[in-house]
């Protein structure tokens, strides 16, 4: 599939076959491809295309002899989850009446040139395009699409930036044979000015000049800059995967911060101590050592119970008639001991100030 600028596009035939591109040229100066494919009298087309960067949003306008055909519009989160799934355009989507499928004319020899342009424009402005016969246009503007109104963004200053031009020449087999169109799979040739036996230059990437003086040099710095290209979407996956590494470095840091704070509480030093000592006891040999682990294991034993009462300081001891499994009630906080306090010595004061005659009740 023709590639430029970060954008691929072709003419697809039933049943879903890609034609083939023969001859392509490629003029950097104009962002142009041009290519030939065969085409039969009445054969049914359709137009895709797809940007490989998945960078930003786009708007794909399709044009017969200057007439709108049909558009697409896509996010660019929406091209990533579609899988490098192509937008496509098969039919005339301009009324209601001609709904059919797009068609190579009877004589398609004379038919003209298809012409598929991607453009970069943040406008809906369809730029004056010449009404030729057999002439197809695709133009695609890079937009900003608001996901909650669904509406486009414009920007006037990036209005007529074209990115790239994608020009299909459709004619039968036999025009393509007559002409001397070599019908091998070709190698993509950049034409950057139109003698392309004159001496070129590239920048190399030190920011020295390199003279390129014959075609197979400057097909071999395309080559390059194609790779570069397909090295961008290659980025855009591993960006992904790292998000992903990161997300799970932020989790993998915050469960060993709990491991960590967990380490450090009271009761599991002192049980780690424990059994430190239990191990070693195991190993020990003189009656000396052994009195002496043992000594320690007590004392491990009570700093253990120690920080589980420390633990449990919000409970208060349970009952004497209650069961062991019962959960304590927690000890009430001084304020409330406090206030419960007060307004028992209110009411004891009350009582106390009664005649002792009122607590008698009344006889029949």
């Amino acid at each position: 599939m023709p590639f430029l600028n970060g954008f691929n596009a072709s003419v697809i035939v039933p049943p879903d076959r890609v034609l083939q591109s023969y001859g392509i040229v490629i003029d950097e100066a104009k962002r142009t491809l041009t290519c030939w494919i065969p085409s039969e009298a009445g054969q049914p087309y359709k137009i895709v295309w797809g940007c490989v960067k998945h960078f930003m949003d786009s708007r794909g306008d399709v044009f017969i002899d200057g007439r709108p055909v049909g558009s697409e519009l896509i996010h660019h989160s929406y091209m990533v989850k579609m899988d490098d799934e192509l937008l496509m355009v098969a039919k005339d989507r301009s009324t209601l009446d001609n709904s059919g499928p797009f068609t190579f004319p009877k004589s398609s020899d004379d038919a003209g040139e298809q012409n598929m342009e991607a453009d970069t424009e943040d406008s809906m402005h369809i730029a004056d395009l010449e009404p030729f016969k057999g002439e197809i246009c695709l133009i695609i503007h890079r937009t900003v699409i608001h996901r909650i109104t669904h509406l486009v963004s414009v920007d006037p200053q990036a209005r007529d930036e074209r990115i790239a031009t994608f020009v299909f020449k459709y004619r039968s087999i036999d025009f393509l044979k007559k002409n001397g169109i070599d019908l091998q799979d070709t190698h993509i040739i950049p034409l950057r000015i139109r003698d392309l036996d004159a001496p070129m230059e590239q920048e190399t990437s030190e920011g020295q000049r390199l003279a390129l003086n014959n075609k197979s040099e400057q097909t071999d710095v395309y080559m390059r800059n194609v790779d570069d290209a397909q090295l961008d979407s290659k980025i855009c996956e591993l960006q992904e995967e790292l998000n992903a590494l990161y997300a799970k470095k932020v989790i993998k840091e915050r469960l060993v911060y709990k491991l960590m704070m967990h380490d450090h509480k009271p009761s599991v030093i002192a049980k780690r101590k424990l059994a430190e000592e239990l191990r070693l006891l195991d190993n020990s040999d003189s009656p000396r050592s052994i009195r002496r682990r043992e000594r320690k294991i007590k004392a491990a034993s009570e700093a253990l119970e120690r920080a589980k009462l420390e633990h449990s300081e919000g409970f208060s001891a349970p009952n004497e008639g209650s069961s062991a499994t019962q959960k304590p009630p927690r000890r009430k906080s001084l304020r409330a001991q406090t206030w419960k306090a007060a307004l028992e010595a209110e009411k004891m004061a009350k009582l106390n100030s009664q005649p002792s005659g009122l607590d008698d009740e009344p006889s029949v």
